[in-house]
């Protein structure tokens, strides 16, 4: 079993990283996914639990299903299809830090199908991990500078 976390401040207010998180429509616009969707809505609202979101790239696609929503500070989600990988989990910890910014911490952790295979697939998975937060953390801090709209 392979886990690891990657923790990052943010230069925005947590609601501001906790929508684009969250909100699975917004990852085409910040991620290098070419295609981020809802394809089943949560029970609450449509990201909330029981939510199965599908992520494509030109290679491949996964799905994902939120067990745990809290809304706006954790997010947990376990991948139902796409890599061959077993027990794939990710949780995202948002935390208020400073006057208006966020501390992120997200973890995973996941098997393989076959055995070692995980240990040698982490730190790859972990540097992917690392350039989303990177993502995510521009896309947020340029949101929390955008100006309001009415």
């Amino acid at each position: 079993m392979a886990r690891f976390t990657v923790t990052r401040q943010i230069a925005a207010p947590p609601e501001t990283v906790w929508h684009l998180l969250s909100d699975i429509t917004t990852w085409r616009d910040w991620t290098p996914f070419t295609s981020s969707e809802r394809t089943k809505e949560g029970a609450g609202y449509p990201d909330g639990v029981g939510s199965l979101r599908r992520l494509t790239t030109p290679v491949l696609t996964t799905v994902e299903e939120i067990v745990v929503s809290e809304p706006p500070h954790r997010l947990v989600y376990e991948m139902r299809s796409g890599l061959p990988l077993r027990n794939y989990r990710g949780e995202v910890l948002v935390e208020p830090y400073n006057d208006d910014s966020t501390c992120l911490t997200y973890t995973v952790s996941f098997g393989a199908r076959v055995p070692g295979a995980a240990a040698a697939l982490a730190p790859g998975a972990k540097l992917a991990l690392e350039h989303l937060v990177a993502r995510l953390a521009k896309a947020a801090a340029r949101a929390a500078k955008a100006p309001a709209t009415a």
